[in-house]
């Protein structure tokens, strides 16, 4: 979706500084969804934004874009909180492509927990080598944690 957003409306300078839309009057936005950039346009001026699945993904990506590192990683908490078997997978691919800490960190223990319904459904064979070696590096942790309890 193409939008257009008039400078008057944000410090479009943090956005676009020493680039050619920074002498336009209008900028051209075709990189995001509208409700994504009305998440982000909230956030700028109220603090707050109301994360669904797809706005953190979405907006974790635009953030990540255009340097806004507080929301994104706010929207990196939503995403590594909100794990399910239907994201599980989505999110791998996410936290490879954009080397995410929290997110990273997060999924081998859900993806353990949960390794039975997802070689069930296919998932656990498409998931990223990155992760398969932080899911084996966790599985050894809990194995060696618990041979020294016994």
């Amino acid at each position: 979706m193409t939008f257009f957003i008039s400078p008057a409306l944000l410090d479009y300078n943090y956005i676009v500084g020493g680039m050619l839309e920074a002498n336009q009057k209008e900028i051209e936005i075709q990189d995001c969804k509208a409700e994504t950039f009305e998440a982000l346009l909230k956030y700028i001026y109220c603090g707050e934004v109301e994360f669904t699945d797809e706005i953190a993904t979405d907006l974790f990506i635009l953030c990540n874009k255009w340097l806004f590192k507080e929301l994104e990683e706010e929207c990196e908490d939503y995403l590594a909180e909100t794990l399910t078997l239907e994201n599980v997978l989505e999110r791998t691919k996410l936290a490879e492509k954009f080397e995410t800490q929290e997110l990273t960190n997060a999924l081998p223990s859900f993806i353990i927990e949960n390794i039975i319904e997802l070689e069930k459904r296919g998932d656990l064979y498409q998931m990223p080598p990155a992760i398969n070696v932080k899911i084996m590096l966790e599985q050894t942790a809990r194995l060696n944690f618990y041979k020294s309890k016994t």
